[in-house]
């Protein structure tokens, strides 16, 4: 299973700020997972500010935290 969410407002007339959410389930259960593909849940959360110049130009700039779990391998 996977999920996300984000949204975005606006806090200027050219600045807009950004907030989203992700989570993925882990992929294979403790027992069944392998030292080839050591997948756990996944869980990120970021934070962001965009600015838009004249003819539509615009840059962004986002910070992203990932935690990607312990992944145990039996």
């Amino acid at each position: 299973m996977a999920a996300s969410v984000g949204v975005e407002w606006p806090i200027a007339t050219s600045w807009r700020e950004a907030a989203s959410a992700l989570y993925i389930s882990e992929g294979a259960d403790d027992e069944n997972r392998s030292l080839a593909l050591p997948l756990d849940r996944i869980l990120r959360a970021g934070v962001g500010v965009k600015k838009t110049f004249a003819r539509g130009r615009s840059w962004r700039l986002n910070i992203n935290y990932y935690d990607l779990g312990e992944a145990p391998v039996d």
